[in-house]
């Protein structure tokens, strides 16, 4: 789908004036990735998005994970990762919400 193509399938989406609003988004959405070129570099951004959130979340979880001396008190990540390989931004709220906990209840005895 060349670039006046896009514009003209974007154009009589909107000017649509009987369709509701998800209607016109869900028929834009699909007239772009009509094609495999569209398809193919949209997976590419989700995937690359999904991979730095997840390398965000991994190196967060390391770097505040409570320690006193040899003992360590990681955050678990494997949920959060797991997630962000699905669903990147839900990877990222879930990391953000166990850290709050993990970091308010989790105490390590100093022996």
């Amino acid at each position: 789908m060349a670039s006046a193509h896009v514009f003209d399938a974007a154009r009589a989406v909107l000017n649509d004036r009987s369709a509701p609003l998800v209607t016109k988004f869900v028929t834009l959405v699909s007239e772009f990735m009509a094609t495999s070129e569209t398809a193919a570099s949209a997976w590419v951004h989700l995937l690359s998005l999904d991979f730095f959130v997840a390398r965000f979340v991994y190196l967060d979880s390391a770097k505040y994970s409570s320690s006193a001396g040899d003992l360590v008190a990681r955050i678990p990540v494997r949920h959060s990762l797991i997630l962000c390989c699905m669903f990147g931004p839900l990877g990222l709220i879930s990391h953000a919400l166990t850290r709050a906990i993990w970091n308010t209840y989790v105490v390590v005895d100093v022996v």
